[in-house]
């Protein structure tokens, strides 16, 4: 049997197993899977936004840029995170959220734990976002998802005489956390936190241009600034930056870690536990406990012939039809052509 000309490339360039990611460990992006997604999006006490994709989805892949900066500008305010639905282990998951085409977004709201020990919370339904693809949107959806019903609106010394408005549930001798701002609406970042401390701590306001007693009673000379009124004793003014990022930050694998703006309200919150946060470090530290398994070589079966160059060059000469398959290697991305 003769063989006619024969091109051979030998490529660098081989797939093998799942498809890579649009998000990568130091992405701020949060990777969820079908294992963490209940911890990280419905365990939590914040609002969360998540994206349903599939790595080869033309569409997803024109969105990741524009993901990243919500991911970043949400960052210690909202959960935003992404599940590969091409990959077997979510399509549960997907299949669980009704997903049909790719990217689909869904914003989940921000519920309080409950602050009894029936540890029975409201169901976390998410809404289906359908708006603009751009990050400013996307932002906004998911920000528009925590409430401010847990802040007090505050003007004089006679609204601090009753507690009942501002502590939901938090009781008479709660602290008071007081923000003296010129801001007409409250921030995402203070709705995000009074909803987290519901039932430890009450959150009220005070504005810039109505508060003019409590402004001088407090000694207050700027705004933004955040003062907390204990039951007993003196008010503590915090004095770290009060920006998005103040409340939390990226640790390894992507777990939102606690900094000075929450441990300071943490401080008026004994046996306050953020139970968000206990449930990603529990598994965190589950998986780090777990031995890392060594790297399995492949190996070539033994009645496959391993080929040198000069191997393939040999084959010219043969009557009998051979098939030859070529795997990267030490060739990583290049390409070298064989003809005879």
């Amino acid at each position: 049997m003769q063989v006619g000309k024969v091109q051979l490339f030998l490529c660098g360039v081989l797939l093998l197993g799942q498809a890579e990611a649009l998000y990568g460990r130091k992405s701020a992006v949060r990777v969820l899977d079908s294992k963490n997604f209940d911890k990280v999006v419905l365990q939590q006490d914040v609002a969360a936004v998540v994206e349903f994709f599939a790595p080869w989805c033309g569409h997803c892949k024109n969105l990741a840029p524009t993901y990243e900066k919500v991911a970043k500008h949400l960052q210690g305010v909202a959960t935003v995170g992404a599940v590969d639905c091409d990959a077997d282990r979510n399509k549960p998951l997907c299949a669980r959220y009704q997903v049909q085409g790719f990217p689909t977004l869904k914003v989940f709201p921000a519920v309080p734990w409950p602050s009894t020990s029936s540890n029975k919370r409201p169901s976390k339904s998410p809404t289906d976002y359908n708006g603009p693809r751009n990050a400013k949107s996307i932002a906004e959806a998911a920000t528009d998802q925590i409430p401010s019903k847990y802040i007090k609106r505050i003007k004089g010394k006679a609204d601090l005489v009753d507690p009942t408005p501002h502590t939901q549930g938090a009781g008479s001798a709660a602290p008071l956390a007081l923000l003296f701002t010129d801001k007409a609406t409250s921030t995402p970042l203070y709705r995000s936190l009074s909803v987290r401390f519901v039932g430890k701590i009450a959150f009220a306001e005070a504005r810039s241009k109505d508060s003019a007693e409590l402004v001088e009673e407090y000694g207050i000379t700027s705004f933004p600034t955040l003062i907390v009124i204990p039951a007993e004793g003196e008010h503590v003014k915090y004095t770290g930056e009060l920006v998005s990022l103040a409340l939390a930050r990226r640790g390894r694998g992507g777990d939102l870690k606690p900094t000075p703006l929450l441990e300071f309200l943490r401080g008026f919150a004994p046996g306050y536990a953020d139970a968000a946060e206990a449930t990603v470090d529990a598994a965190s530290e589950e998986e780090e406990e777990k031995p890392k398994k060594a790297k399995k070589e492949p190996t070539i079966p033994d009645v496959v012939r391993n080929l040198t160059r000069a191997d393939v060059a040999s084959l010219t000469g043969l009557d009998d039809a051979f098939l030859i398959a070529s795997f990267a290697g030490a060739l990583k991305h290049s390409c070298v052509p064989l003809s005879w």
